[in-house]
């Protein structure tokens, strides 16, 4: 397989330099002591106060330090260099304490030799991900005893819907079974209309329900919670609805299909 981290990489550098200053992320009212979490990940999470937190795929790191703000010890991870000098700026301006590492995070125990009370990730981070059997080990090795692991991410059937569909016909434009690579040409980000001067080219996987099950269970973790929901965090189609929560809906006359999970384990 080529190696994809190069482009990817680039990619991410790129989306970092713009949503440091896009309205989707609002870092302005981030300094302002707005939290950028929603209630999911809030109550997936539970009770944070005085637990070492590893964000995995924590982008520019506003999530990140939103839970420092909410007592955890956070330490941030991400491979984009742009992304974890955003981060760690955040951090310095706004005197919250937060690490943030720049790494693979199938690479980090290389890196990290430490273990954490919870670790979490969130939000379209799956995808970047060749090999969910390997995440599931670096999982459990950063995970305590007794550590919980928290994921709220888009369901894997979202990920298959075509692109150009429309409300009156969901179509598939991507395999749910397929363990090859998918190069794709971006042409601009999720959070702006603004297109790219220049497409990129990115490489993204498909992984289905039963290999984020796999890599979990096979590093030894217990799974205490799985659900599904009609919605996600970002306009994954021009024609979506939003609510007064921030979430992204299909119209109410679509026929209803999960858009995003929320996943809980325990290390035994």
């Amino acid at each position: 397989m080529s190696d994809h981290r190069p482009a990817n990489t680039a990619y991410w550098n790129e989306l970092a330099t713009i949503h440091k200053d896009a309205a989707f992320y609002d870092v302005a009212s981030f300094r302002m002591g707005k939290s950028t979490l929603h209630d999911l990940e809030l109550e997936e999470l539970g009770d944070i106060r005085g637990k070492s937190l590893l964000h995995l795929q924590c982008h520019i790191g506003v999530d990140t330090l939103s839970l420092a703000r909410l007592g955890a010890r956070v330490t941030g991870v991400d491979f984009s260099d742009k992304a974890v000098s955003v981060a760690t700026e955040l951090s310095r301006e706004l005197s919250i304490d937060g690490r943030f590492i720049q790494a693979d995070v199938l690479e980090l125990p290389r890196l990290l030799d430490e273990q954490f009370d919870i670790v979490y990730t969130s939000y379209g981070v799956l995808c970047w991900l060749p090999d969910l059997m390997k995440w599931g080990q670096v999982i459990g090795k950063l995970l305590k005893r007794g550590g919980r692991f928290v994921i709220v991410e888009d369901h894997p059937l979202a990920y298959v819907l075509d692109d150009d569909c429309q409300p009156d016909n969901l179509k598939i434009g991507f395999p749910y079974f397929d363990e090859a690579m998918l190069t794709i040409t971006a042409k601009g980000t999720y959070a702006t209309d603004i297109p790219f001067e220049q497409p990129m080219e990115i490489h993204e996987w498909t992984h289905p329900l039963q290999d984020i099950f796999a890599g979990l269970l096979g590093a030894g973790l217990r799974i205490d919670s799985f659900r599904e929901y009609r919605k996600c965090a970002w306009k994954r189609f021009p024609w979506m609805v939003s609510d007064d929560n921030g979430w992204w809906h299909l119209p109410p006359n679509m026929l209803s299909v999960p858009l995003l999970f929320s996943l809980t384990a325990t290390k035994e």
